[in-house]
């Protein structure tokens, strides 16, 4: 774990913080994920390709360690992801 002190308090570095979550290479890049996060950590890049002469909306996922709280939600039964590929990291 690494510290720093700041005006005579020891506080963890941002080095020392780990995403609870991770999204895997299972993702499907539907996007049902990204409005269900209460926390609003995962983030998404939207991109677009064309598949049998029609334009499909991919979106690139991620999950922000900042805003992680960590309550499960993204891979509580509820909320599921359809692909299952959000997993503890």
């Amino acid at each position: 774990m690494s510290t720093r002190v700041i005006d005579n308090r020891t506080c963890l570095t941002k080095e020392w913080f780990k995403v609870a979550y991770k999204i895997t290479d299972a993702c499907l890049k539907c996007g049902v994920c990204v409005p269900k996060c209460p926390a609003e950590a995962i983030t998404e890049e939207l991109s677009q390709i064309e598949f049998h002469t029609r334009q499909l909306t991919l979106h690139h996922v991620s999950i922000d360690a900042e805003k992680c709280n960590d309550c499960g939600t993204c891979v509580s039964e509820e909320y599921w992801c359809p692909a299952q590929a959000i997993v503890k990291a």
